[in-house]
């Protein structure tokens, strides 16, 4: 081990009472690899996010006791749930949880990752006392589900002169495109949405695939819950479904699919299925590449990834188009 492995192996030693065998550098995290059992991650945790590590143990230690295979932070022996090293640099120790990241492509893996979302919401929509769902509502405001989308709606809409200036080939998409964000505006200012504990950062490599897990929902494991708050749960299905059109060749019939598992869980009213779909048909996936490519100064060897993603786009309304008609609620007006 160098100097820094072991500074980190003796504080693991003395706060946790592990012993290190190895370490494995990953990506942003390290993975601890014990002597006497189970195996952990090492995560470094900014200033800014210490305090929401506090703020989002008591809901995640709620799942986790209702049978959510979650990334609780171990807890050290004088009770902390962050170390600091040495060098003034702080982490969190994890549980290594087992599973691949998840295969959005694969139909049992993204059906059975919609089902245990829907079930966590759930889980924290009727069982969390209303006075901590107060409470952790006050404590971790941050950017919501509507406000975010009302950012990205006017963000898109400002920065859309400036594409069809490089893509003039873009320009006959500008009146479908304002109607669709004109109708996603009117549907949010209408909104009343409800609140669960949500993840808000549903990336593919943050759920984790058990195959040796039995049941269908338990197969997820759910990590890396820097962002996690008290929100809208729509917000959370609406990012799997963005990553799914960013990842998948869609098809007729495989949103509605995942509307319809999530809905077996947690019955969606017809107003939520109608905000849901005005969501699904902003162009998520174009305006995150548009936005780091002309942040990176409009390179000429990124034109061509600016323009797939505006293919996915026309691909994602052809396929809503189809499926429109299929999208019925799973519930009545008393559910979300």
């Amino acid at each position: 081990m160098n100097f820094m492995d072991t500074q980190l192996a003796n504080v693991l030693g003395d706060v946790y009472g592990i012993t290190v065998q190895r370490f494995i550098k990953m990506k942003s995290v390290i993975g601890v690899v014990t002597q006497q059992g189970p195996h952990h991650i090492w995560k470094p945790v900014p200033q800014s996010v210490v305090r929401r590590v506090s703020l989002v143990y008591q809901p995640l230690l709620f799942l986790q006791q209702a049978g959510f295979r979650v990334a609780l932070p171990v807890t050290s022996r004088t009770g902390s749930l962050v170390m600091r090293l040495p060098n003034g640099s702080v982490g969190q120790l994890l549980p290594w949880l087992s599973g691949s990241h998840l295969n959005l492509a694969n139909r049992q893996q993204r059906l059975a990752a919609v089902a245990s979302l829907a079930a966590w919401h759930k889980a924290t929509v009727a069982s969390m006392p209303e006075t901590s769902l107060q409470s952790a509502n006050s404590n971790l405001q941050r950017g919501k589900f509507v406000t975010k989308f009302q950012f990205k709606i006017n963000l898109c809409a400002r920065l859309w002169p400036s594409i069809c200036s490089i893509f003039p080939q873009l320009q006959p998409y500008t009146s479908p495109l304002f109607k669709k964000l004109s109708d996603l505006t009117q549907g949010i200012a209408q909104w009343q949405g409800s609140m669960a504990f949500c993840h808000r950062d549903l990336a593919p490599h943050n759920l984790l695939w058990e195959e040796k897990d039995a049941e269908l929902q338990r197969k997820i494991g759910w990590i890396d819950f820097d962002l996690a708050d008290w929100d809208d749960p729509i917000g959370d299905l609406v990012q799997v479904m963005n990553h799914t059109v960013a990842l998948v060749a869609i098809r007729s019939g495989d949103l509605p699919e995942m509307v319809e598992t999530y809905a077996q869980n947690l019955p969606l009213s017809r107003e939520a299925i109608s905000m849901l779909w005005k969501a699904l048909h902003f162009p998520d996936v174009f305006l995150r590449t548009a936005v780091q490519w002309l942040g990176q100064g409009t390179p000429i060897e990124g034109r061509q990834r600016v323009q797939d993603a505006w293919e996915v786009e026309l691909g994602r309304w052809q396929v809503l188009t189809q499926d429109a008609a299929c999208v019925v609620p799973m519930g009545d007006n008393t559910t979300m």
